[in-house]
């Protein structure tokens, strides 16, 4: 079972794609609800003894609202967020996934009764994986750059100096070029030679600068 005391509640008529991201939630939640009154959702084969199992660990409940109706779903995961809110003293944190701004109501409540909560729909979540794209994307940039940088600076550094003749000399020299970052020195060192700036032969080193 997850370790995060987190609940999420899913209007699954309302973002029903939100069913093909079952096992992913299942593993990030400590118990997931899902509400409906009538729903073109289908769970894959594939999931359906992932399902059972978590639905028999009582970490999974699909509720089907028994009168239909426009709001029905929404109904019951204001139901189901103070009831779980009551029996599980331990959470910290719910989200309910929905599009309907109405239940911004329900997030106020359990904010008032010292939860963490949050509603989430489409745009929100999209929004949040473009961020976390363009986020990896700029720490690799940010990556090479460094790296980059410190490789012309380590050829500006060769150029001035009597060059390391073997291989021992020339890696303590960079270790105290990088005596701040020693990680940096393998890296360098491998990029000399990546770019043909260096080559070893048999312990010794023959610079193209």
């Amino acid at each position: 079972m997850t370790q995060t005391k987190k609940i999420l509640l899913i209007d699954i008529e309302n973002i029903p794609s939100q069913i093909k991201k079952l096992e992913q939630n299942l593993e990030e939640y400590y118990k997931v609800i899902i509400c409906y009154a009538t729903s073109s959702a289908n769970i894959a084969i594939d999931l359906l003894d992932f399902v059972c199992e978590a639905k028999n660990q009582n970490r999974l409940e699909i509720i089907k609202m028994q009168v239909k109706g426009k709001n029905a779903a929404d109904f019951g995961l204001a139901f189901y967020a103070g009831k779980l809110m009551q029996e599980f003293k331990e959470i910290e944190e719910f989200v309910i996934f929905s599009k309907d701004k109405d239940l911004d109501n329900v997030i106020n409540l359990l904010r008032d009764n010292n939860k963490l909560a949050m509603r989430i729909d489409e745009k929100n979540e999209l929004k949040n994986e473009d961020e976390n794209k363009i986020d990896k994307l700029n720490k690799i940039k940010n990556l090479n750059n460094i790296r980059i940088i410190n490789l012309q600076t380590y050829c500006n550094k060769l150029k001035a100096m009597t060059k390391p003749s073997k291989l021992e000399a020339l890696e303590n020299d960079l270790k105290n070029f990088c005596k701040s970052k020693p990680n940096l020195a393998g890296q360098i060192l491998q990029q000399l030679k990546d770019e043909k700036i260096i080559e070893v032969i048999q312990g010794k080193v023959k610079y193209n600068v």
